[in-house]
């Protein structure tokens, strides 16, 4: 089901850790629990499954956090780049988060690209469907949503880079996704 995330598939130098920081070794189809952190090396790509019909990629040079708790999962992207597939809407009381230090995004039956550009500013480019996008402030608690639709990009922005934008600490820019910008 969707309430369990897998390695399927890596390519190249791959690193699981659990929630201690203890190394895991790699098997076929593994699963990822709560707490486990996957990072990639140069030239190096991680495929988690949800379900045949869920997926996610890690790019090269990235790292990613599972979150879990009960049916509610996340994936925090601490940085790179990571791709995402939900072909199929998630079953009801199922919830599926792509999350940066400035970010959340509900994914339901989409498909795009969260890159971390920095830790005050993070995009996602989406390809098909649509989502909420929440821009947080971790430590002032101040936010912004907006809703993001196929064949756009959002910029989420906080501090000093929101406040260039909009004179307000978090922010979310909106813009029309050209196909050479595609993480």
């Amino acid at each position: 089901t969707a309430t369990t995330m897998r390695l399927a598939k890596t390519q190249g130098t791959v690193t699981v850790t659990n929630a201690t920081g203890k190394k895991v070794s790699q098997s076929g189809n593994m699963k990822l629990y709560n707490g486990y952190k996957v990072k990639t090396g140069a030239k190096s790509y991680a495929w988690i499954s949800l379900d045949d019909t869920k997926v996610a990629k890690l790019d090269a040079n990235s790292v990613m956090e599972v979150q879990k708790k009960g049916k509610d999962l996340a994936l925090y992207l601490s940085s790179g780049n990571m791709f995402f597939n939900v072909k199929d809407p998630l079953k009801s009381g199922e919830t599926f988060s792509i999350k940066t230090s400035t970010m959340t995004t509900g994914i339901r039956g989409t498909s795009g690209c969260v890159r971390v550009i920095s830790p005050r500013v993070t995009e996602i480019h989406l390809l098909t469907g649509e989502v909420q996008v929440y821009a947080e402030h971790p430590v002032l608690g101040l936010s912004k949503t907006a809703t993001l639709k196929a064949g756009q990009k959002a910029i989420s922005l906080i501090d000093w880079e929101a406040m260039a934008v909009s004179g307000q600490m978090a922010e979310i820019v909106i813009e029309r996704l050209e196909n050479h910008q595609i993480c």
